[in-house]
Order: C-alpha cells, then sequence, then structure tokens
C-alpha cells in the first residue's frame, strides 16, 4: 500500500510540474509573440518612411509649402 500511495504522490507532483511548465512556457511564448509584433511594427513604418522618402526623391513636388514641410521632418527627426 505503500508503493501505491508514492506513486500517486509522485504522479501528482508531476502533473504540478508540468503545469508549472506550461504555464511559464505559455508566458515566455506571449512575450517572444509581443517582441515580434513590436520589431514588426518597428520594421513596417521604416518601411514606409523609406517609401515615401523614395518617392519624394523620384517626384520632387511643385510646392515649396510640401517641400519645406519635409526638409523639416527630416531634419527634426534626422
Amino acid at each position: 500500500m505503500v508503493n501505491g500511495k508514492i506513486k500517486i504522490k509522485s504522479s501528482y507532483w508531476r502533473s504540478r510540474r508540468n503545469g508549472r511548465l506550461i504555464a511559464n512556457q505559455t508566458e515566455e511564448e506571449r512575450y517572444i509573440n509581443k517582441r515580434r509584433q513590436k520589431l514588426t511594427q518597428i520594421r513596417a513604418e521604416r518601411y514606409a518612411a523609406r517609401l515615401e522618402e523614395v518617392r519624394f526623391l523620384t517626384y520632387p513636388s511643385c510646392s515649396a509649402a510640401s517641400d519645406l514641410l519635409y526638409f523639416n521632418r527630416t531634419n527634426v527627426t534626422g
């Protein structure tokens, strides 16, 4: 009978440990997914900025106001 209790207790603690491992794993996966989304967002913003700059350099505007706006935006952030 003693062996039966030991098996039950060990399986109980094993399941508890596995539950904690799964909980930690999902938390780590959440962190990884959140970080991946953040990096994807940053990459998309950089890509959009590059496209805007290429468009501006390829098709210069006829308006001095938009040229000044672009110049101010690039010099403030740069």
